[in-house]
């Protein structure tokens, strides 16, 4: 089952990100602001199986250093008529770190983030990752459906179909 992380109970998870370890000196922020950190966990126990790291936002960030700038304040992006990205409503989830404690549990946390993020987030259309240029990253995210999305200099992004949420 998906849940949403808090920093007071999940900030020991992130010590284990095998992607971007020392991607800020306080890893609390990836509690903060735009920055969310969701798990898979078991149903019966409660256990964290897996856990992602996504940044909630109005476009698609290429490289790390636009992930630390947007944590610091110091990301500036405009739109054509002038207006910053960061008045808009966010319309894309970027996962930017993921990893799993158990065998498939980061398969299932994509399923499940795919399926609950237009509800959770209803201005959210995108699920597009910042991944590292890894064959590993690579074969995940081809597995989970993805298809790449954009190659930059350090990283790749790669786009997932986000089913819409009908609610009855």
């Amino acid at each position: 089952m998906l849940i949403e992380c808090n920093v007071d109970a999940h900030l020991p998870l992130i010590k284990d990100d095998p992607v971007r370890p020392d991607l800020f000196e306080d890893d609390a922020c990836r509690f903060q602001g735009p920055f969310r950190v969701y798990a898979e966990a078991d149903e019966v126990t409660g256990d964290i199986q897996a856990v992602v790291c996504v940044l909630l936002t109005a476009f698609v960030p290429s490289e790390e250093e636009d992930i630390r700038m947007i944590q610091s304040g110091d990301f500036f992006l405009e739109t054509e008529e002038g207006e910053s990205v960061f008045n808009l409503e966010p319309t894309v989830a970027c996962p930017y770190s993921i990893w799993s404690y158990k065998k498939g549990a980061g398969s299932e946390l994509i399923r499940s983030l795919l399926e609950a993020i237009s509800i959770m987030h209803p201005s959210i259309d995108a699920v597009v990752t910042m991944s590292p240029k890894t064959d590993s990253a690579l074969k995940f995210h081809m597995k989970n459906g993805a298809e790449m999305f954009d190659v930059n200099s350090d990283t790749i992004n790669y786009a997932y179909d986000v089913p819409r949420a009908v609610l009855h």
